[in-house]
């Protein structure tokens, strides 16, 4: 094998690359007549692309052992090219591809795998549909997973593999990752008068193009929330309503727009509490607030303490309550019942 020198010149078009060579088989054979024939297979490695464009390459290559020069050419194919991550929401339409090269006369299969437990599966048969593209004219098809609504089990790694000619090739991992608004309450009590502050974390592809808290029984959008970003991903953003009347009662969500990408929170409920009027207090007594579930709370009758020559009673023992019911404002009723005050005789 002395004398031998294999190259591999890339040809126009075809900018970075690397070549190795090496000797896969040396088989002599005795010819008839007399003499020997040598049969070397050199397999040539190249490691490149065509540079910022994809499409099948064309590679010319020199061998020379001794003085023999033998010239030729290969097609370059089986480069891929997945695309970026793709966001989308739960039970939404997504999309996946793969560009890959391939001559227009190649047999081609491509299957889709799913990452699951840390192990990449074939997809599920329902759910999904594979299509696979005409090529262009320099060689490059793109292979299309359409998901019609994304899983939970679907926010994980993907890859294409594809089959050429009956040679494997398996594309870069592309993910799909889960665009969310998360609440940070599910539910909210206020006081007319007072403070709402409603707040919840967003993750997406990029900064949202807009961004709105609904006030879903009254269909008002309102669009004046305050947006901070905690990285390129995550932002927290928050809606102050102030002062709060009783129409802001109801059920709210946020709706994010990252461009084409919509996404709404669950829903929150907001309470706006009432209190009531307040009470004359009967002759003779004070009365005492005591709380109760739901921020309700209710006025007790207490008699005034006395001493050793007067005491106070109650004149109706079964009017010593009134309960406020704060999601209205009114009370179960204002009947309350004084206190009398008694003498002690003297002697």
């Amino acid at each position: 094998s002395s004398g031998i020198n294999a190259e591999w010149p890339l040809r126009p078009g075809a900018t970075t690359g690397t070549v190795t060579t090496s000797d896969k088989s040396d088989t002599t054979v005795d010819v008839v007549g007399g003499g020997k024939k040598q049969t070397k297979v050199v397999e040539f490695e190249w490691s490149g692309s065509s540079g910022s464009v994809l499409g099948v390459v064309t590679v010319g290559f020199k061998y020379t052992a001794d003085d023999m020069e033998v010239e030729g050419e290969v097609i370059v194919v089986g480069q891929s090219s997945a695309g970026g991550d793709v966001w989308g929401s739960l039970g939404e339409k997504s999309q996946l591809s793969c560009l890959f090269t391939a001559t227009s006369t190649s047999s081609i299969k491509v299957m889709w795998l799913r990452k699951e437990g840390g192990a990449y599966k074939e997809i599920p048969s329902q759910g999904y549909k594979n299509i696979l593209s005409s090529p262009t004219d320099n060689g490059v098809y793109t292979a299309t997973l359409f998901i019609d609504q994304i899983q939970d089990a679907d926010v994980t790694e993907f890859q294409a593999q594809i089959t050429i000619d009956g040679v494997t090739i398996t594309s870069d991992a592309v993910s799909v990752k889960k665009a969310s608004v998360v609440m940070e309450t599910t539910s909210f009590s206020v006081n007319t008068g007072g403070k709402l502050d409603l707040s919840a974390v967003v993750e997406g592809p990029s900064t949202p193009t807009r961004v709105a808290l609904e006030h879903t029984d009254l269909g008002e959008s309102m669009t004046d929330v305050t947006v901070v970003a905690d990285s390129t991903t995550k932002w927290k953003i928050t809606k102050t309503i102030t002062p709060v009347f009783k129409s802001n009662s109801g059920t709210y969500h946020f709706r994010i727009t990252f461009g084409n990408l919509q996404v709404a929170s669950s829903a929150i409920s907001v309470t706006v509490r009432i209190d009531c009027r307040p009470l004359t207090t009967p002759p003779n007594s004070s009365l005492e607030k005591e709380t109760l579930p739901n921020e309700n709370y209710r006025y007790r009758v207490r008699c005034k303490s006395g001493d050793s020559s007067t005491t106070y009673l109650l004149i109706h023992e079964d009017k010593t309550l009134a309960t406020c019911d704060t999601s209205t404002g009114t009370y179960d009723t204002t009947d309350l019942s004084p206190c009398a005050r008694t003498v002690a005789p003297t002697t």
